[in-house]
């Protein structure tokens, strides 16, 4: 794992921790989008159906961190109380929701890594990561008054892609190496996070997306 995985990896993680602690310190989850992490949930159960494979331990750690962690975040938003009942169920909505699946499934049968079960599955849950953070830009577009620790935990999930992105992209130019799905998914998820970082650094607090 290269220096740009290993740094994004971190800030993965801090992602997880910003959410987390902004949760429980506002005892609120105002801003906070469960369509997300719903979706990062299968983004994760997809991707790491390989678990079984050999790996070394941080990346055992890692998964279980990632996979629990977000099953916690869907109870605490939808099911914990105080929680639960600061949750913008009617902003975390909109008909384009419905096409975020369809659209992962067919970009996956476009550019996928392999023909089997678990290549398939990774293939998707790259396509449907890139997509995931859509519903939290929309509703921080609707509700027009995000706290900062929100806005930071975006800003780290767009670091991280995009961490991942220079990696890979080094890869090609210095090891020759390919692969449709990552480069394009990585590249996808980069363009979709663009917008709002160049806003957060110009004018913290202003949140206009492309949705």
């Amino acid at each position: 794992m290269n220096k740009f995985l290993i740094l994004a990896e971190l800030i993965h993680f801090l992602s997880f921790v910003l959410l987390y602690y902004k949760i429980k310190k506002t005892r609120s989850c105002l801003g906070i989008s469960y369509k997300t992490q719903e979706i990062y949930l299968l983004v994760f159960l997809t991707r790491f159906c390989d678990l079984n494979i050999h790996f070394e331990i941080i990346d055992y750690v890692l998964r279980i961190f990632y996979l629990t962690f977000t099953a916690l975040l869907i109870y605490t938003i939808r099911f914990q109380k105080p929680f639960s009942l600061t949750y913008q169920k009617e902003q975390d909505y909109s008909q384009f929701y419905n096409y975020i699946y369809p659209t992962a499934i067919v970009l996956t049968l476009i550019f996928h890594t392999g023909t089997s079960l678990t290549q398939i599955c990774q293939s998707f849950s790259i396509w449907l990561e890139a997509l995931a953070i859509l519903p939290q830009m929309n509703l921080m577009q609707k509700i027009q008054d995000v706290e900062n620790l929100a806005g930071y935990y975006v800003l780290c999930l767009g670091v991280y892609r995009g961490l991942y992105v220079i990696s890979w992209y080094c890869r090609v130019f210095h090891a020759g190496w390919w692969c449709s799905t990552t480069i394009f998914g990585g590249t996808l998820a980069v363009i979709i996070y663009s917008d709002f970082v160049y806003l957060f650094f110009k004018n913290k607090g202003a949140f206009k997306v492309f949705v």
